[in-house]
């Protein structure tokens, strides 16, 4: 009896220790699975942090008027290049759209080229990319009197002259901050905002289908 006795101590010692190695394997897997959701989060919250760094900024140096109005400056010099017969009578060749336009302006530009083509080889009337205004205008020109609104986020918008002699014309222009510079995103039209070159480039690329 006192051996029966003993080892039904024995026995509910050991279940006890295998309870409460059982607790601690069982705790000690919460706790390991805690970290790596912690772990998971922290990753996720850095993806986050990354992507938002993803997002095209203006830094406070090029978040001024004068920031935006050099970029036109600068693209207008390149215009007067372009533009200006050099000695071989020949075109400097200076892609402006490229170097001072976004991303969608060009991609936009190209497809109502692209269906141009189509429509000209098919006998149809093609697309006019200056439109029926001169985006660039030929010409040796000077942006003038610039005035330059900062929108939210990465957007502004400025209006100038353009001067060639004593002939001059007013321009309205739409810009995006994008891989680290201003860029004309739109031409608008004076006074009147929804009349724009990018939704003529839209809509006859829709027409066109």
């Amino acid at each position: 009896m006192r051996k029966i006795y003993l080892f039904a101590i024995s026995a509910l010692a050991v279940c006890v220790m295998a309870s409460c190695d059982n607790k601690k394997t069982t705790k000690n897997w919460a706790e390991e699975e805690d970290e790596e959701d912690i772990e998971l989060l922290e990753d996720e919250e850095e993806e986050s942090d990354e992507a938002s760094d993803d997002i095209a900024v203006a830094p406070d140096d090029l978040w001024t008027e004068e920031a935006v109005a050099d970029m036109l400056r600068r693209a207008y010099a390149d215009v007067s290049i372009v533009f200006t017969p050099q000695e071989d009578g020949q075109e400097a060749n200076i892609d402006l759209d490229g170097m001072y336009c976004t991303k969608q302006w060009n991609e936009m530009l190209r497809q109502a080229r692209a269906a141009s083509y189509r429509q000209t080889s098919a006998g149809k009337q093609g697309f006019n990319d200056t439109f029926h205004w001169n985006y660039w205008m030929e010409g040796k020109v000077t942006p003038e009197n610039i005035h330059v609104t900062l929108l939210t986020g990465n957007m502004a918008e400025a209006t100038f002259q353009l001067t060639h002699g004593e002939e001059w014309m007013h321009t309205h222009v739409a810009l995006d901050f994008e891989d680290g510079q201003w860029r004309i995103s739109n031409w608008l039209e004076i006074g009147d905002d929804s009349n724009s070159l990018l939704q003529e480039m839209e809509r006859y690329v829709e027409r066109a289908r």
